[in-house]
């Protein structure tokens, strides 16, 4: 209700406000921790009241004072970090999915974002990766064989899945017979002496003959640490065949 004096009022405490702004600040301070609980059960009430205006409010507010909130934010945010940890172990299931749905209607959008986070935190990517590389040993074992199957795939001429001719299968199981790590003559395979990982190619020279329990535990590592770890001599036909790829490559060199 507006008195004859209202607006004098109105200008006198403004006025007193700017002249003892640490007293006034101080005064309020008391007043919210006296009646903290009382003033947040108001504050709420009001806001979902006046929801709309109040969410406009904030916005215009945020919009004219960008420093403010910025050192806002700073102070709560492991506030901040804490309430969305709990709410989303609470949401956990509903936001998978909603994120996973909304992932499918903007991949392309989505793998463009997740590129340029990858590129500008090198150091959490290997921190974030390493550390599920732990927890999840398994699964890293399956997606590095997938990977390198893919790699494989995508060699020049590749027409079987690891990207070898039946020709030179054939070549190979002829000229080796068993596996040249152990002498096995069960569950026989192709192994890349240097790996596909390690810009090995399909050459017959860099192709030799090994069980499946040999390839999967050299996996993509150096065959002379390999051997080495295995208390193993380096087979003499991987000698061989190394000493013609470096041939090979050294005669490459010359011709350019």
């Amino acid at each position: 209700m507006n008195t004859p004096n209202s607006e004098k009022i109105k200008q006198y405490n403004r006025r007193y406000i700017e002249k003892h702004k640490d007293k006034v600040r101080e005064s309020k301070r008391k007043y919210y921790q006296q009646n903290k609980e009382r003033i947040k059960k108001k504050s709420r009430k009001w806001y979902q009241d006046n929801l709309k205006g109040a969410k406009e409010s904030r916005k215009r507010w945020a919009k004219k004072n960008p420093d403010k909130v910025k050192k806002i934010r700073e102070r709560n945010i492991e506030n901040k970090r804490a309430r969305d940890k709990e709410y989303f172990n609470r949401n956990r299931k509903r936001l998978n999915e909603k994120r996973a749905e909304y992932r499918k209607n903007h991949l392309e959008q989505e793998n463009k974002r997740a590129k340029l986070w990858r590129k500008n935190n090198p150091d959490r990517v290997r921190e974030l990766t390493k550390k599920w590389k732990k927890a999840n040993p398994q699964k890293y074992k399956l997606l590095t064989r997938k990977i390198q199957s893919k790699r494989r795939m995508k060699l020049k001429g590749s027409v079987y899945p690891i990207g070898i001719s039946v020709e030179l299968q054939k070549k190979i199981l002829a000229r080796d017979v068993f596996c040249v790590y152990n002498g096995c003559d069960k569950n026989l395979e192709i192994d890349h002496i240097i790996p596909i990982g390690k810009f090995g190619t399909n050459n017959h020279n860099n192709l030799v003959l090994c069980c499946r329990s040999c390839n999967a535990k050299k996996n993509d590592k150096d065959v002379f640490e390999w051997c080495k770890e295995q208390g193993i001599e380096v087979p003499e036909i991987v000698k061989e065949l190394l000493n013609k790829q470096k041939e090979q490559t050294e005669l490459l060199r010359s011709n350019q």
